[in-house]
């Protein structure tokens, strides 16, 4: 019965400016302070308090995030200009506006460790995973504005996210009592912040020691846009929140069409656990010059030596192997216009 009375927007919206009144402290702070340069503004939402306050609104946010998340940005938006308007403060306008949903409650549905599959399209979900691949960032321009050429009615169009992204012209005047045919784009009458958007994709791969046995680690593409654009690299373990997606790639004659699954990121968190790892302790640093310092007798070759035979030492033997490994992990630098000598390993 909920599921009917949900699907009415003015339903959804008097609910969510309900559960919107939460933060209205949070919304104040944020208005005091000062615009960023990408000029955007993004309130995470708890999902999991969003299910406390009403679960028919939680089970629609899960399972059909298209339809309630403009909901929410338009209450938010109306949240802002209300209390823009209402308090005398020195208050700072905030042009974009995001909500991100994050903490989603722990059960499978909703939280995963491997790859979205197809019965998963068009539901938001969580997925943890490895970033191994972090591509350009683009500019993507989301909408066009055009007008008839006949009778100058004027027309937005919007880019299919299913369609790589491309913006469709209509193919007649959307006027009633025009048959023309022609569209042209209007380049003046928007700005680059209301048509363009920062746009990136990155390749997320699933956690090796959360699957079984002999399982391959698969990946999946996850789209980044707005803000969360460069906010995480490769070999960062990460949290993205988002809904999957279903993508055409470029159809070729002769070919079977083939279809890809991508994860439209709605927010995104880096682990904190896998940074603090990689920091340095001071036991690490006190065994690293006790090491080196033992090695001064023996010299340097023979301490190379048994950091080769430390590394992988699953494998026995294999020395020229684990020492090109370890050459490659390591790295290099390269050669001065003095020529002189650098130790590398």
């Amino acid at each position: 019965v909920y599921v009917c009375v949900m699907d009415d927007r003015g339903v959804l919206s008097a609910k969510v400016e309900e559960f919107m009144r939460t933060y209205e402290t949070e919304l104040k702070r944020a208005l005091l302070e000062p615009l960023t340069h990408s000029k955007h503004f993004s309130l995470p939402l708890n999902v999991i308090l969003l299910f406390d306050f009403c679960a028919e609104l939680g089970h629609v946010l899960v399972s059909s995030p298209g339809k309630l998340m403009p909901v929410f940005t338009d209450v938010l938006h109306r949240k802002l200009c209300s209390l823009l308007s209402c308090n005398g403060l020195p208050l700072v306008p905030k042009e974009r506006v995001h909500v991100r949903p994050c903490s989603l409650p722990l059960c499978p549905e909703l939280q995963r460790v491997s790859v979205p599959h197809c019965v998963d399209v068009g539901r938001l979900l969580s997925f943890t995973g490895v970033v191994t691949h972090s591509g350009p960032t683009k500019m993507l321009e989301w909408r066009r504005e055009l007008v008839c050429t006949k009778c100058g009615k004027s027309v937005m169009a919007y880019a299919d996210f299913e369609q790589q992204n491309t913006i469709a012209t209509p193919q007649s005047c959307p006027g009633k009592d025009c048959d023309s045919v022609k569209l042209k784009a209007v380049g003046e009458e928007l700005t680059k912040v209301d048509r363009y958007c920062d746009y990136q994709e990155v390749k997320v791969q699933e956690q090796v020691q959360r699957l079984a046995v002999g399982s391959i680690p698969r990946s999946v593409w996850v789209v980044l846009e707005d803000d969360l654009v460069d906010s995480c690299k490769p070999g960062d373990k990460v949290t993205v929140v988002g809904v999957v997606g279903r993508r055409w790639r470029p159809v070729c004659p002769a070919q079977r069409c083939a279809l890809e699954l991508v994860l439209r990121a709605s927010h995104m968190q880096v682990a904190a656990g896998l940074q603090a790892s990689a920091a340095l302790t001071e036991a690490l640093v006190e065994e690293f010059d006790q090491f080196w310092a033992q090695a001064r007798g023996c010299g340097p070759l023979q301490a190379r030596d048994t950091i080769v035979a430390s590394f992988c030492p699953q494998v026995f033997g294999l020395y020229v192997v684990k020492l090109c490994l370890c050459l490659a992990l390591v790295g290099g630098v390269a050669v001065s216009a003095l020529l002189e000598r650098v130790c590398v390993c």
